[in-house]
């Protein structure tokens, strides 16, 4: 072939290329047979068509632009009901957030029934479309029925939820999250005569705090509202038994034989299904989360069962996810240890081989999975921050060459980090849960420390050329505000915009202290002793700027400077 017959080559316009072309980043050459692309049958690879990503947005605008209308519709409807007095009183009660809450869990789930029929079978696909396509594969806490239809029958509560974190309109959010409340209140605390037969609220209740952003869109209070809610996750599987592994024995309350309106809990087979264990499982990873990031409450223990569970997750085919939720598992039980060490009195440099070993042998038995490597490789890294920088929160008496190396190595596990980040479609932000931005929240907590640090031997402008966290923090805003225009958010309400806010916020923080630690270090040496007491990571007392600009209240996770 000549020169100029290879520049003919066609190459296939943008958005058609092959799936395994877009994975590589390569141009995708068609054959002349028409059999499939060059590259493919280079490396022998089957070559699979793929989606237009213009065409897949355009029909998820369109499908979110039907989605508002037959909501507006619906709202509409139930107001102009609600406001007629001549309507029997109980029409009132499929307003959310205005009516009195149902007084029986049947009353609840007839309740939610009536909602499902306000709105038409195309909507409610959409709904567990976007969940079980988008959402699942970056926290899968939750493994849902194989259709919608599957889903109202067997997970009613779970289905409500879904259609919260889904939904695209905020006002219809924040209107069922109030209901939600609601129930999860009479459920567990006011019915006496309940029988909880299922894992429904308690899925139903993961799925909420991992995706609502409630702490986000209702503004303050944010923290002790999530940690409220995981602690009622945590109530509900201790008493429906989920963290042991026998058939638990006679209560030893005196008999009081049957009691009119007496709260009878059912006694659950043993040993336990595997969706029972799945749901442990994320409730023990989910706690976790919230107990390293806002400081507030213990995780859910892990015990030899909890171990065991996680062991039968990892070999486990039920659910395409299982192994990456065990995996993630461990990872986090991993930084469950660092934070006990670091809260404690221990000596941690002695923990550093060990620690690392365990990353090691974690990051070997790492499942295979293309939709799930972004995440695992989030975890991974987290989790290599936190024990990387547990040997920088001793008293810093290490030589010097040693301290720069090992803060060198933390700023090298970010920038992977934000890479890994960064290769999140856009498309995407709205399905990110709330662990997925903790992660991000410690990654630029302990990059913007280094940016801002002034200790001898420490070159503030190389860390800049190395990761600039100004342009970093300016990519992410820019992104948020892309993904707001791809999915047609409008207004400040939403989770996105707000999320844009804090990344911004942070930002002009962030360069209001690199002003001032440039200032400092301007400064002569003899002006800017060193404390050793604060650590290789310098003092943790003055980062409150970090906490104030990311809006979270108490950042548990900037911990890791201290």
């Amino acid at each position: 072939m000549t020169i100029s017959a290879k520049k003919r080559q066609p190459v296939l316009q943008y958005g058609r290329a092959c799936q395994a072309c877009v994975l590589a980043k390569c141009k995708c050459v068609p054959r002349e047979d028409q059999s499939g692309c060059e590259r493919c049958s280079k490396y022998s690879k089957d070559c699979v068509p793929s989606d237009s990503p213009r065409r897949r947005a355009g029909e998820r605008n369109a499908s979110i632009a039907r989605i508002a209308e037959l909501e507006k519709r619906m709202h509409g409807f139930v107001e102009t009901l609600s406001n007629n007095p001549s309507f029997p009183p109980e029409i009132s009660e499929l307003v959310p957030g205005e009516a009195d809450p149902p007084t029986t869990m049947a009353d609840a789930t007839e309740a939610t029934s009536s909602e499902d029929t306000l709105i038409d079978d195309e909507v409610s696909e959409f709904h567990y479309g976007i969940f079980f396509q988008r959402m699942t594969k970056y926290f899968p806490v939750v493994h849902i029925p194989t259709s919608p239809e599957a889903l109202r029958r067997e997970r009613p509560f779970l289905l409500l939820c879904i259609r919260v974190v889904t939904s695209p309109s905020i006002p219809t959010s924040l209107q069922l999250g109030r209901r939600i409340k609601q129930v999860i209140a009479q459920r567990i605390i006011l019915d006496e005569a309940t029988d909880f037969e299922d894992l429904d609220l308690l899925q139903g209740l993961l799925t909420y705090i991992a995706w609502s952003h409630d702490h986000l869109l209702r503004g303050g209070g944010g923290a002790p509202n999530v940690s409220r809610h995981t602690q009622l996750a945590l109530a509900l599987v201790y008493e429906l038994g989920l963290n042991k592994n026998f058939t638990p024995v006679d209560s030893n309350a005196l008999p009081v034989g049957d009691v009119p309106g007496k709260r009878v809990l059912l006694r659950r087979s043993w040993p336990h299904t595997m969706e029972e264990k799945r749901t442990l499982v994320g409730c023990f990873l989910l706690s976790s989360v919230v107990s390293v990031y806002f400081g507030q409450i213990d995780p859910l223990p892990l015990t030899e069962y909890m171990q065991s569970c996680i062991t039968a997750l990892s070999c486990s085919d039920d659910s395409p996810y299982d192994q990456t939720l065990a995996h993630m598992a461990q990872l986090q039980s991993l930084v469950n240890d660092v934070e006990a060490l670091r809260r404690g009195s221990a000596p941690v440099a002695v923990y550093d081989k060990l620690f690392q070993h365990r990353i090691e042998e974690l990051k070997r038995r790492q499942p295979i999975s293309d939709e799930s490597n972004g995440i695992i490789l989030s975890c991974t890294l987290f989790a290599q921050l936190n024990a990387q920088t547990l040997a920088l929160a001793g008293n810093g008496e290490v030589p010097a060459t040693q301290s720069v190396a090992q803060r060198w190595a933390c700023i090298e596990t970010v920038k992977l980090a934000l890479d890994n980040f960064f290769s999140v479609p856009v498309e995407d932000y709205d399905s990110l849960p709330f662990p997925y931005f903790a992660q991000l929240a410690g990654f630029l907590a302990v990059l913007m420390r280094l940016t801002t640090l002034t200790a001898a031997g420490w070159d503030m402008h190389m860390v800049r050329s190395a990761v600039d966290v100004l342009h970093v923090l300016d990519r992410i805003v820019e992104n948020i505000g892309r993904a707001k225009l791809l999915l047609g958010s409008t207004g400040d309400g939403g989770f996105l915009a707000r999320k844009g806010i804090i990344f911004a916020s942070c930002k002009m923080a962030c360069a209001a202290q690199i002003a001032e630690a440039q200032g400092s270090a301007a400064a002569p040496a003899s002006q800017q002793p060193m404390d050793r007491s604060r650590g290789l990571l310098g003092s943790h007392s003055a980062d409150a700027w970090v906490r104030d600009a990311f809006g979270y209240g108490v950042l548990g996770v900037t911990s890791i400077m201290m």
